[in-house]
């Protein structure tokens, strides 16, 4: 888990001078068995890797996505794994990337540090990227034959959930 307070403060200097340009899908790969009669459930996850352009003002947030869904078996046990019990009925594997501009005004171009973009693909980065990811995984698995799969809306941890908002 990433320390979201740290990081979103760490981020600040990139997202003060960030504009989403664009988003595009790079890759899938998907293996889909039998579509199941049962209730279906699923596990989804997601990695982010940041790219700066060198001598450019751009910037690539790399999204892989990893997707199982899986017929619900009463008669499962859970195991080790982590993944809910029952068959696997599709797997899917996709990459997204974004597009950011970043010209920081009045600033030398690009001189971020790594440990700056880093947090900027980790919080701003990986909410622009989430609702492309759940588009994409809704619409394929209609187009599939299953029934639409919404995944759920990103939730970044707070650190300090009691927190006094700003004044």
């Amino acid at each position: 888990m990433i320390d979201s307070n740290s990081a979103w403060i760490r981020a600040a200097r990139v997202n003060s001078c960030a504009d989403l340009q664009d988003v595009r899908l790079f890759s899938v790969q998907s293996n889909l068995g039998l579509v199941p009669s049962s209730d279906l459930t699923y596990s989804f996850d997601g990695t982010i890797q940041v790219q700066m352009i060198p001598d450019t003002s751009v910037l690539i947030i790399d999204g892989t996505y990893k997707l199982k869904v899986f017929a619900l078996d009463d008669n499962a046990t859970p195991d080790d794994s982590g993944e809910p019990p029952g068959e696997e009925v599709l797997f899917l594997n996709f990459k997204l990337a974004a597009n950011f501009s970043v010209e920081a005004p009045g600033s030398e171009p690009n001189k971020f540090s790594n440990d700056e973009l880093d947090s900027f693909g980790e919080t701003t980065g990986r909410l622009a990227l989430h609702p492309y990811a759940r588009a994409f995984v809704a619409d394929i698995t209609g187009r599939m034959g299953l029934p639409s799969l919404h995944i759920a809306t990103l939730k970044l941890p707070i650190d300090r959930p009691n927190m006094e908002p700003a004044s």
